[in-house]
């Protein structure tokens, strides 16, 4: 997230690799919705600003918008 908290780990690659495997199982990638909460929300500004192609529509409630 680019909260100023800084991870060693890459939320949006790890986001990649679970809808993959989603879609793998039949899950149609046109009807997915991410949704947060707080960190969460932060995390779905970063994937609506640095990976938009991930879901059809972005819901946030009460997260940062600092990308």
């Amino acid at each position: 997230m680019r909260d100023g908290s800084t991870y060693s780990r890459d939320d949006i690659a790890f986001l990649r690799a679970v809808l993959a495997d989603a879609v793998a199982r039949g899950i149609d990638p046109d009807r997915v919705l991410l949704a947060g909460f707080s960190r969460g929300a932060s995390m779905v500004w970063d994937v609506g600003c640095h990976a938009p192609e991930l879901a059809r529509d972005l819901e946030s409630a009460a997260g940062s918008g600092a990308s």
